[in-house]
């Protein structure tokens, strides 16, 4: 990964390090990629990036606790989803 981003201090590489677990390696890659150029991009110019996707992991995150608690909570007896409920 050093070879695609610039890194400069401590900071650069906990973000680097909390990108690459939450985002992915291939993502980070392209990300970089795509921001280079003909360079290696700064990362500390992409801390708002980091920011960015740890919002939208959070988001992510809150729509699948809400999806899981209405599996779980959904009657065991019903025979189809409410979206559904003109055709049961």
């Amino acid at each position: 990964m050093n070879q695609l981003i610039r890194i400069l201090n401590d900071a650069d590489r906990e973000t680097l390090a909390w990108l690459r677990k939450h985002v992915g390696d291939v993502r980070v890659a392209a990300a970089a990629r795509h921001l280079g150029g003909n360079g290696k991009p700064y990362l500390s110019v992409g801390a708002a990036i980091s920011t960015y996707f740890r919002q939208r992991l959070f988001n992510i995150a809150g729509l699948l606790k809400t999806a899981r608690s209405a599996i779980t909570t959904w009657p065991k007896s019903a025979s189809c989803w409410p979206s559904e409920t003109k055709r049961c």
